[in-house]
């Protein structure tokens, strides 16, 4: 759409404000009623409610309007996020030797090898990597992302601010969060061209924007890091969860 409907702002969205048409999930941009996609996230949505408890993995510090919206239609959700930290604590406890590596297989995506010369000594192209242990790594001063959420909320983890450059899904409503909610990123536009993410990194390595998203940032990772320690928000839903686990096996 080219009318500027896009950027009005949507009402009547319980504990999200000022959010734009373009900020929502692709998957509910559409103007068929009766799309696929739609109809089934809708269902599950339902199904949701049915259910005799929710983990989102989240910190309510984090996004506390729209978890006491939630909680108020369904009070037996569990804010215990972010998993990532408490992944750390899994295998500090080797308890990670329980995992089976074999159980899911995926395939990678095939490049030309000519693609790979002529990027070669110019940077590292990976298949996977611990995203979460590289973000942490003192070096990465900023992360240019399509706003997935375990990256979003891993470079939170890590204190470090975002170029935003999403594409689908929940993409558009993390970047819309991460940019004017928390104040941690900057967004652009899908057709962005080289030279303009070059002259954001400088500006956000070397300028004053720069240095404000990361003092947000470090801000953003106190705060999380207080929620999944003992006594901390994210400690206590988890605490209280595995307790009516338990007694529900009794």
């Amino acid at each position: 759409m080219e009318d500027g409907t896009l950027d009005r702002v949507v009402d009547g969205i319980p504990g999200m404000r000022n959010i734009r048409f373009k900020d929502l999930p692709s998957f509910i941009m559409t103007t068929d009623p009766h799309d696929i996609l739609l109809n089934y996230l809708s269902e599950e949505a339902q199904n949701c409610l049915k259910s005799s408890a929710m983990i989102i993995n989240t910190f309510t510090e984090l996004e506390r309007e729209v978890l006491e919206v939630i909680e108020a239609r369904f009070p037996n959700i569990y804010v215990t996020g972010p998993l990532s930290l408490m992944e750390k604590t899994i295998h500090e406890n080797k308890l990670s030797q329980w995992w089976r590596p074999d159980i899911m297989m995926g395939d990678s995506a095939v490049l030309p090898d000519e693609f790979l010369e002529e990027i070669k000594d110019r940077g590292l192209l990976a298949s996977w990597c611990p995203q979460d242990q590289v973000l942490s790594h003192p070096s990465i001063g900023v992360f240019l992302t399509h706003c997935g959420w375990n990256s979003t909320i891993e470079s939170i983890s890590s204190g470090v601010p975002l170029i935003c450059w999403p594409f689908f899904a929940e993409q558009q409503t993390n970047c819309r969060y991460a940019c004017v909610e928390w104040g941690i990123g900057v967004e652009v536009n899908k057709d962005v061209k080289c030279q303009e993410i070059k002259a954001i990194i400088k500006d956000m390595l070397e300028g004053e924007r720069g240095k404000e998203l990361k003092d947000k940032a470090l801000e953003w990772k106190k705060k999380e890091a207080e929620a999944t320690d003992i006594g901390g928000s994210s400690w206590k839903h988890f605490d209280i969860f595995l307790e009516k686990l338990l007694l529900s096996r009794e």
